[in-house]
């Protein structure tokens, strides 16, 4: 019997790496996808001066279906459609995508080309830190899972 709790003990402790590497990559992920539909909205507002809710339900995007930001859409409201969809982005995209989605619909069409292109740059510097941070951080917790978890098998084996 100790050796069968022993093998599944050492089953899960494999298997908590593989869902770490699973919801970095869903993060990385995601905080892609916004900072492409935020290109999508520059572009959109730019050329045809559309609204922001529209600019949103036309968006093809995986992930951000996935979390469920598209279906929270139908309500007309960006900002509640953000709040309310599961996303695991990082805090400072998330504040910072949060500000934007709260102010959005400026008066005038160069505060919003500008509060885009401040969000995008932002943005593109979040995605570019998280995939360089990625493999260290991954790294570090693997191997304190690992580490931490046999040590306790052996106390108590």
């Amino acid at each position: 019997m100790r050796w069968l709790f022993c093998l599944l003990y050492l089953g899960c402790l494999a298997a908590l790496p593989l869902e770490l590497r699973r919801r970095e990559s869903a993060r990385i992920k995601q905080t892609s996808e916004f900072l492409s539909l935020m290109q999508r909205i520059r572009r959109e507002i730019a050329c045809y001066a559309r609204p922001l809710s529209e600019i949103c339900r036309a968006a093809d995007l995986p992930e951000l279906q996935k979390a469920g930001f598209f279906d929270a859409l139908e309500s007309g409201d960006p900002h509640a459609a953000f709040r309310r969809a599961s996303l695991c982005l990082p805090a400072d995209a998330f504040a910072l995508l949060d500000g934007f989605f709260a102010g959005a619909g400026a008066p005038k069409k160069e505060e919003e080309l500008a509060a885009c292109d401040r969000v995008i740059a932002e943005l593109d510097g979040i995605v570019a830190r998280e995939k360089r941070e990625v493999a260290a951080r991954l790294r570090l917790r693997s191997t304190l899972i690992l580490t931490g978890g046999l040590l306790f098998l052996l106390l108590v084996i």
